[in-house]
C-alpha cells in the first residue's frame, strides 16, 4: 500500500496535523497510522459514515483520507458527503483524498474531481500524501 523512500518533507508537513482516515481494513489502518502517527500527525480513524459524522462535528480535521472501497457496499465519496457538505458550508479547504487500490477506473477518477476530492492511487509512495494534497 504505502511504499518507502525519503520522507523527511512528509515528516515536516503532516506534523502537529489532523487526520480523519475512513478505512475499514484493519491491516491498512494499522498501516497508515503508524506512518501518519510517525510524522507526528494526531489520527482519528472512522469505519462508517457514522462514525465519520462523529468526528467531524468534534475534531478539527487538517485533512481527510479515504479508502473508496468500503464496507457494506459503501464507498469513500458517499461516505464523505456529509463532510464535503459541511466544508461547502463552512467554506473550509480541507484537502480530501481518496484511496483506492481494486478501481482505477476513470469514472472513480470523475467523481472525485466532481466533489473536489483528489484521488490517489494504491500503492503510494509515502509522500504522495503530500503530493496530492497540495494540489488542492
Amino acid at each position: 500500500m504505502v511504499e518507502k523512500e525519503d520522507t523527511a518533507n512528509s515528516q515536516t508537513f503532516m506534523q502537529h496535523k489532523t487526520v480523519l482516515l475512513i478505512e475499514n481494513q484493519p491491516l491498512i489502518v494499522n498501516a497508515m497510522t503508524t506512518l501518519l502517527q510517525g510524522w507526528e500527525a494526531l489520527v482519528y480513524v472512522a469505519h462508517d459514515g457514522k462514525s465519520v459524522e462523529q468526528i467531524q462535528q468534534q475534531k478539527s480535521i487538517n485533512y481527510i483520507i479515504a479508502d473508496y472501497h468500503l464496507d457494506n457496499g459503501d464507498n469513500g465519496i458517499d461516505v464523505c458527503q456529509s463532510i464535503l457538505a459541511y466544508r461547502k458550508q463552512h467554506k473550509l479547504n480541507t484537502p480530501l483524498l481518496l484511496l483506492s487500490t481494486a478501481d482505477r477506473s476513470p469514472a472513480i477518477r470523475e467523481q472525485a474531481d466532481i466533489h473536489s476530492m483528489i484521488y490517489l492511487p494504491k500503492p503510494f509512495k509515502a509522500n504522495g500524501i503530500e503530493k496530492a494534497s497540495t494540489k488542492n
